[in-house]
């Protein structure tokens, strides 16, 4: 028996814009029994909203700002699902008793002050804190055309981006930049994408697209979160990522083998030597196309939603 599922068709969202998925697919039900309530909104939309932070009372209390910021950030989700669940009791079937699912878009790895029967639909996360009820999401991403594989098979790895985010970046750039016969296309910046003037975004954005474009191989590295965006780009790109791994969770573990197409590895060292064997040993070409068609069937955010119930049957069922 497949999972029922309660979610709300909101007119407008809590900042005045449109419906937040509406070209997306996903069937929930409205039925007297109902196994979980779905907020119908995304989290990351909420946070200019947030009313029930004492920032006054935070600000005495936390010496940083980086330190205020993650204590906000630990308890939005749970805010925003009791200020939800005190709206939800005037519905009928007492839908603020059930499991709520909640798609959270912030990038914080640590643990959340959240309750027990919150579904947290996260795309940040470490393998030693992640709960029973979380659930690893992609982000959501434009929707573009293929350009095919790059049949230019040698050992190249490309990089545009942020060098600040996580002290790795930088480490493992230079460390490439050193490999003899490993061919590297690097384009560092020193700030944050999200804090460029948006005319310079346009230009950084193509310069982004044309890096992936011209090797196979795409080096993403986590950032301020356990997790990049970059990573997500480079499938959709049918590009091959080679990232350190840092404890990263990613989605669908149950049904992808993400090791056999993407290089994760414990040291820089690893990630060459694995870089060099599959440009010997391994159908490039043909694995380009694996990763473009994992981001297609599990990863384009309309698919992903598409499974959603699925995955939350399942979290409910641990």
């Amino acid at each position: 028996m497949s999972i029922r599922l309660y979610k709300e068709n909101p007119k407008r969202r809590p900042n005045g814009h449109g419906p937040f998925f509406p070209k997306h697919t996903v069937e929930f039900v409205n039925q007297q029994s109902i196994d979980a309530v779905y907020y119908p909104f995304i989290v990351y939309e909420n946070v200019l909203n947030f009313e029930k932070i004492d920032f006054d009372k935070l600000n005495k209390t936390y010496d940083s700002a980086e330190m205020l910021m993650l204590e906000f950030y630990k308890k939005m989700p749970n805010t925003i699902c009791k200020k939800y669940r005190n709206y939800l009791r005037k519905k009928p079937n007492k839908l603020h008793t059930k499991p709520l699912i909640l798609l959270n878009h912030i990038d914080m790895e640590g643990e959340y002050e959240i309750d027990d029967d919150i579904i947290n639909v996260r795309t940040s996360s470490h393998i030693s804190n992640k709960r029973r009820l979380d659930i690893i999401m992609p982000p959501m991403m434009p929707e573009v055309e293929w350009s095919g594989p790059n049949r230019d098979i040698r050992p190249a790895i490309g990089f545009q981006g942020s060098i600040t985010t996580h002290e790795s970046r930088k480490r493992s750039l230079k460390y490439f930049e050193q490999v003899d016969g490993l061919d590297t296309n690097f384009f560092p910046v020193d700030a944050i994408f999200g804090h460029i003037p948006h005319a310079q975004q346009q230009q950084l954005r193509q310069s982004f697209v044309q890096n992936l474009q011209q090797q196979i191989f795409a080096f993403a590295p986590r950032g301020v979160g356990n997790y990049s965006v970059r990573f997500f780009e480079a499938l959709r790109a049918g590009r091959i990522p080679v990232l350190l791994d840092t404890g990263m969770v990613f989605p669908c573990e149950d049904l992808i083998d993400w090791h056999d197409f993407i290089i994760c590895k414990q040291n820089e060292d690893e990630l060459v030597e694995t870089m060099f064997d599959w440009v010997r040993n391994r159908d490039l070409v043909e694995l380009q196309r694996r990763c473009r068609e994992i981001w297609e069937n599990y990863l384009k955010f309309s698919s992903f939603l598409e499974r959603l119930p699925v995955y939350v049957e399942n979290a409910l069922s641990l």
